[in-house]
């Protein structure tokens, strides 16, 4: 692989695809976590969107490596509002990564594709109740166990 070089990623599927009005209403609470992103700031978006906006629910979606930091963030939320539910959706999308050569002297080496599986997670967190009887479905938890005041919601973001 060192005579080659990568040139495109493209995802065939994962966040959710919007297509109507109504689906972008329903998409537009997506907090997308990365690898690199703070978890604070997650935080502190989400916050936001659920308290400031007046939206009563807000998803956070990873995949990849980043499925275990949005995870995280979902645990962190629920500790801190209280009266979350939770509704969680894992699934794998396909990661196609192009691959070209370094060198154009070499005309017969081809362009190399590779299609990896990625595993997602969508974590939804609302204010109102969900269905219970859906599959990743969590209760909030008890008042006792949530703290919404902290030093976290004080630092600067």
């Amino acid at each position: 692989m060192e005579l080659y070089r990568p040139m495109i990623s493209a995802t065939d599927e994962g966040a959710p695809a919007v297509s109507a009005p109504t689906a972008a209403a329903e998409h537009s609470n997506i907090i997308r976590v990365t690898v690199n992103g703070k978890i604070r700031k997650y935080i502190t978006a989400a916050k936001k969107l659920l308290h400031g906006d007046g939206s009563n629910h807000v998803r956070v979606y990873g995949e990849g490596r980043a499925v275990t930091k949005a995870i995280s963030c979902a645990e962190v939320l629920k500790h801190r509002v209280v009266g979350l539910h939770q509704n969680t959706t894992v699934g794998m999308t396909k990661v196609t990564d192009v691959w070209e050569t370094k060198l154009d002297v070499e005309e017969d080496m081809d362009r190399v594709q590779v299609v990896r599986r990625v595993p997602t997670v969508m974590i939804l967190l609302s204010l109102e109740p969900l269905d219970p009887a859906a599959p990743g479905y969590q209760p909030p938890l008890p008042e006792s166990e949530v703290t919404p005041d902290s030093t976290m919601d004080t630092m600067r973001v």
